[in-house]
């Protein structure tokens, strides 16, 4: 018979304690591990815990012991994750726009569990979530579920698409209910999701940013369109023509943008940047970009909505990028 409620566990219980206290610089000793058990009520001989030991070896655990004086001191060697990798996805996480803060948190929390309690605490350290660009609806699991969900199942969706406004709120626009859209892909760049649709109204593609989708329902009555045309689609040709990203030395510039512009600039650099009304239809913000060719198309895509007004250095690049082009449609021929 068991000795208490908890010996069935005691197999268990010895692997969490493993888990949790051990990794490449911390051991325990099986004095450790006896009284560990003994907290938790449960009785166990050193023998029949060297069996309980080889069988999680035998199952597919790296536990490994160690002389140390006149006994041996033990750690579990190997895991599912190494320390970089867990690193690597906890960067991932936090710099995630469209995860929210909170949800970024709790994804951390379960992510440090794949190692240690010592290096959970390391990687606690590094975790800055607070003040990064992240989304603010929290409806963008539930939509990412019934896209997946549809996309399994052959089927078309609707939703609501939303947009910035000037006080920084994401609201329905004029025929802002998108029905019939079948979804095809979920597209990650440049920190966002991205649903990728065949739009029968337009007989074409588009591509819409899955935190600004709400209402997101299944038309369980109807199935996907544009199957053949998607097939024709190069999905990492379309990523970089439509989400590209530039990269090289950052410096803040100061753009003066109209007010129909915001939806555009919050979208680029998300809902922690100030819009400062220059007056009732305009408004001033500080970005931090890279001063890129792409950087100055993305600014002249905009024509004269948006402004660069500083520093004049980059005012000067403009100019001179326009000149070669202003050039080219100076005549007809």
């Amino acid at each position: 018979m068991p000795k208490s409620a908890n010996q069935k566990l005691k197999l268990l219980y010895i692997l969490k304690l493993f888990q949790e206290k051990t990794d490449e610089s911390h051991y325990i000793t099986m004095g450790d591990i006896i009284d560990y058990l003994a907290d938790r009520e449960i009785k166990a001989e050193r023998k029949a815990i060297y069996s309980d030991i080889e069988m999680l070896n035998d199952f597919g655990y790296d536990i490994r012991g160690e002389k140390m004086g006149s006994s041996y001191k033990y750690h579990l060697a190997s895991r599912d994750f190494e320390l970089f990798e867990l690193k690597l996805l906890v960067d991932a996480v936090q710099s995630s726009r469209s995860l929210t803060e909170e949800k970024s948190r709790e994804l951390i929390k379960k992510l440090e569990k794949f190692t240690s309690d010592f290096n959970a605490a390391k990687i606690h350290k590094s975790v800055i979530v607070k003040n990064r660009v992240k989304t603010i609806n929290e409806k963008v699991y539930y939509a990412m579920d019934a896209v997946d969900e549809a996309i399994s199942n052959n089927r078309s969706i609707r939703f609501e698409y939303r947009s910035w406004n000037i006080k920084k709120e994401l609201e329905p626009k004029k025929n802002a209910i998108k029905e019939h859209i079948s979804p095809w892909a979920l597209i990650w760049d440049n920190d966002n999701y991205y649903l990728l649709g065949y739009d029968p109204g337009s007989g074409g593609f588009k591509h819409y940013r899955l935190d600004k989708m709400f209402k997101v329902t299944i038309e369980s009555e109807r199935e996907r369109e544009g199957r053949e045309m998607f097939e024709g689609i190069d999905l990492a040709a379309y990523s970089n023509e439509h989400f590209s990203m530039y990269g090289g030395e950052i410096c803040t510039v100061k753009l003066e943008c109209k007010n129909k512009t915001a939806n555009f600039i919050i979208d680029k650099f998300g809902t922690d940047i100030t819009l400062v009304p220059k007056d009732d239809t305009s408004f001033t913000v500080n970005v931090d970009v890279v001063p890129s060719k792409m950087f100055y198309g993305w600014v002249f895509s905009f024509g004269e909505d948006v402004k660069i007004v500083s520093p004049k250095s980059i005012r000067k690049v403009m100019r001179e990028m326009l000149k070669p082009v202003n050039k080219l449609y100076k005549s007809d021929n």
